[in-house]
């Protein structure tokens, strides 16, 4: 599948990318090859790979998702430098 050079021009449109013809040539013959080199991925023959989700075999280090009791407000707020009756006070980040 080749990309044409109308379809770069509209690419580069929606990306907001502005460049010379002799640039968006260059791109269309960059975006051709990157095509190229993927559909000769559909050549590779994977049919005795198994399927993963990870490319490593690794077990999580996650912990377990377990449900807990939280702690009592009070307490939570008992260590914040600024505090009203049931929320923490935080400075202004955007105005």
């Amino acid at each position: 599948m080749a990309i044409t050079f109308e379809q770069v021009e509209f690419i580069a449109g929606q990306a907001k990318i502005k460049a010379d013809k002799a640039e968006l040539t260059r791109f269309r013959e960059d975006l051709d090859e990157m095509i190229s080199f993927a559909e000769g991925m559909n050549e590779v023959d994977t049919g005795s790979v198994e399927s993963t989700f990870y490319g490593l075999s690794c077990a999580s280090r996650l912990r377990q998702d377990l449900v807990v009791e939280s702690p009592p407000r009070e307490t939570l707020l008992e260590s914040a430098p600024e505090r009203d009756e049931s929320c923490f006070i935080v400075p202004e980040m955007v105005s």
